[in-house]
């Protein structure tokens, strides 16, 4: 039986298969991750900063591989933040991958506490404290998006429709650590304004 998970949330910490397939979405995740922070460009002088501090982040006990939250992050106000990533190729459509979320969202808010718990411990930091309702993102390559006819609006559904801010390429071997890693941050387009 599944239930929620209360500890070993992965936090600050490299876990998993490091080095997968220069094609998957796995070394989009973990290059994403060990970059460390994305930045969503909401206007030309506006932005939300996220720092990220987990990745794979499994929500229930003794649950499948496929319930974990692919990245984790909060922002300057300490508001919690779920990326979903999808493979632009990917044939999930978004009705799915907002459902996806929802769920994601309703679980961590009944393990907020827990992960805050792993935070304040990992790094050190006795009053850390989420604020405010979870962040929902998610984040593909421009050609994802092309096959859904017309991208429901941010305000109608809460949830930022992501692309990488200038990059051309779709996924495949982006190579993210070398073109942000020095720089810390990578930034994303929102589709849906």
């Amino acid at each position: 039986m599944e239930t929620s998970r209360e500890r070993n949330f992965k936090i600050a910490r490299l876990h998993g298969k490091i080095d997968p397939r220069p094609d998957s979405e796995a070394k989009i995740r973990n290059d994403i991750y060990m970059v460390g922070m994305l930045e969503l460009m909401l206007a030309k002088d506006k932005s939300i900063k996220i720092r990220l501090f987990a990745y794979e982040t499994p929500i229930k006990s003794n649950a499948k591989r496929t319930e974990c939250i692919d990245l984790l992050g909060y922002d300057q106000n300490h508001k919690p933040y779920i990326v979903e990533l999808k493979k632009p190729n990917s044939n999930e459509k978004l009705d799915k991958v907002f459902d996806q979320l929802h769920r994601y969202s309703e679980q961590f808010a009944l393990i907020k506490e827990y992960i805050q718990a792993e935070v304040q411990e990992q790094y050190y930091w006795k009053d850390f404290k989420f604020s405010g309702d979870v962040g929902k993102i998610i984040l593909s390559g421009r050609n994802y998006y092309k096959s859904h006819k017309k991208l429901p609006k941010f305000n109608d559904i809460k949830v930022y429709i992501c692309s990488f801010s200038g990059i051309k390429e779709d996924f495949g071997d982006l190579k993210l650590l070398k073109k942000f890693g020095s720089k810390g941050v990578i930034r994303l387009k929102v589709e849906n304004k």
